[in-house]
């Protein structure tokens, strides 16, 4: 009898390791993961202000460089569209960076991002602020062992302080590769 009260305490002990593992694991994948869509927005939030959108060579500007960062189907439509993609439409103010406000891990493993495109001038640049912002919502999936944007949404631009808000409109760029 002590030796199967001593095999179930073993058998429940063993079990209750595996779940810690289990959980610690899927912990740290999401911290990871978590990272990486940072990563991508950020990097991808830097590239902006490079892409000239009222380039002759518009089109193969925004392939080199979004095509790290965006999946092809959203790519494809940014490039078939310019006017349609973030990027720098003006000579000034141009975008800067994406300021990133929230980052929500959905059930179906996507993560939403929400934030603000932060415009500056040369103004900005030597004495710092913002010129102008406008918000965006991304979606970011993982294809493989990348996460690429495939939803775009941008709402209107305001030139007031940061922390206005402003609601997105579907209009820009908005492509998605499942739903």
């Amino acid at each position: 009898m002590w030796r199967n009260i001593i095999a179930v305490l073993v058998l429940v002990a063993a079990v209750l390791v595996g779940a810690y593992w289990y959980g610690q694991a899927h912990h740290t994948a999401a911290i990871n993961d978590s990272s990486s869509v940072s990563t991508v927005i950020n990097q991808f939030g830097s590239t902006l202000g490079k892409v000239s959108l009222t380039a002759p060579d518009a089109k193969d500007e925004i392939g080199a460089g979004y095509s790290p960062y965006v999946a092809a189907p959203l790519l494809m439509q940014w490039e078939n569209n310019p006017v349609q993609a973030p990027g720098r439409a003006v000579s000034s103010p141009w975008p800067d960076r994406i300021q990133v406000d929230s980052m929500t891990l959905r059930q179906d493993g996507s993560y939403v991002v929400e934030g603000s495109v932060i415009e500056i001038t040369s103004n900005e640049v030597a004495h710092g602020g913002i010129a102008a912002q406008y918000p965006v919502k991304l979606t970011l999936e993982k294809t493989g062992d990348q996460w690429l944007i495939t939803q775009f949404e941008r709402g209107a631009e305001s030139t007031s302080s940061i922390g206005s808000t402003s609601s997105l409109r579907a209009s820009s760029g908005q492509a998605s590769t499942s739903q």
